[in-house]
């Protein structure tokens, strides 16, 4: 009886102790997260902020990637305007975007306007493939560790009517004037302590699961991590010059690359911001528009309500393997807390 006992004990310890490790979830700024695949490759996260409106921000360690950040309708006409050939800078219609929070397979994401088809970008196509949440990448159980938040996002020019934060122009980080055929001189270019400035100019409110980062969250990764560099799993081997520095590359943020070419501001200029370990931010490069292909580093909130631990120590050589519980419905959070709707958001045609 005493031996039915003692061995009852310890079935009884063990499984306790084994919750207490699936529901702590230490978020030390740094510490090292794995989460999810893409090219059935492990994808390690960076915990970056434990303290902004949205809560725990984790942050892709790596490029894990080379995409344009958009399509325009045409490829090639040098009659058009940037714009037409390259899309545009406004972040809610680019193409990365919906991939970045697509769950649909193989040829089926739903882009806002125009396809990334090999059309619009020859050999840089990204149409074909499944979206960055499908579940051959995130299960419906890790897929509830990432929360689908509210913030604030900066606009281009042409947008400014859509401002929600009382200003009504747009924020410059280049300035820039011509020079000659169709060349511009930089009069002025920000540094990576300007990052978390990076709040100024007309803004409006937009959710997403999994993002870009703008300037104030580039800068949690150089406060957090001292660098503001980032490796690559995979080497690129497209012909244009995309990289900054020998195994370090320029990556997008999601916020517009606004540069002053008129009294008024409002150009054609169709850049997203990019960031690299030596050139800042905001650096205009030649051919530097959304269809170039820049690293994708993705972000996203950690929703502490479904976050466990599996296994690990937070190292670099020993992530914590997150996981979640799968959920019901959809849910939306925006400063740190949960929004409720008198109505239930819905999915359709693969946005919420």
């Amino acid at each position: 009886m005493k031996k039915c006992i003692s061995i009852i004990t310890v079935v009884v310890i063990s499984l306790l102790t084994s919750t207490a490790l699936a529901g702590n979830v230490d978020y030390t700024l740094g510490s090292y997260y794995q989460l999810g695949r893409y090219n059935n490759e492990p994808i390690i996260w960076r915990c970056v902020s434990t303290d902004d409106e949205n809560g725990v921000l984790m942050v892709s360690d790596k490029v894990l990637c080379f995409k344009p950040a958009n399509a325009g309708p045409m490829d090639s006409p040098k009659s058009l305007s940037c714009k037409d050939i390259y899309g545009n800078n406004f972040w809610e219609e680019t193409t990365i975007r919906a991939w970045l929070n697509s769950t649909a397979d193989s040829g089926n994401v739903q882009w806002p306007v125009y396809p990334p088809d090999e059309y619009r970008l020859p050999n840089k196509s990204y149409d074909s493939e499944a979206g960055f949440l499908y579940d051959d990448n995130f299960s419906a159980s890790e897929k509830s560790v990432m929360k689908s938040v509210s913030q604030w996002q900066a606009l281009p020019g042409n947008k400014l009517s859509l401002t929600q934060n009382g200003t009504a122009y747009q924020y410059i980080i280049n300035y820039g004037y011509p020079k000659g055929h169709g060349e511009y001189q930089n009069v002025g270019r920000l540094g990576l302590e300007d990052l978390k400035d990076g709040f100024k100019g007309a803004m409006y409110r937009l959710s997403d699961t999994v993002f870009l980062m703008n300037e104030p969250q580039a800068y949690d990764v150089y406060k957090v991590l001292g660098k503001i560099d980032a490796e690559s799993v995979v080497e690129y081997s497209g012909d244009e010059y995309i990289f900054s520095t020998a195994g370090s590359y320029c990556y997008w943020l999601r916020s517009p690359g606004n540069s002053v070419y008129s009294e008024d501001g409002n150009t054609d200029n169709t850049m997203l911001n990019d960031i690299s370990g030596n050139l800042g931010y905001g650096s205009y490069l030649a051919k530097n528009y959304t269809a170039k292909p820049l690293g994708i580093r993705p972000a996203f909130y950690l929703n502490e309500n479904t976050a466990r631990i599996v296994s690990g120590s937070g190292t670099e050589d020993d992530p914590y393997v997150l996981d979640g519980e799968e959920q019901d419905g959809i849910t939306v959070f925006t400063n740190a807390g949960q929004v409720d709707f008198d109505v239930e958001p819905i999915t359709e045609n693969d946005r919420t």
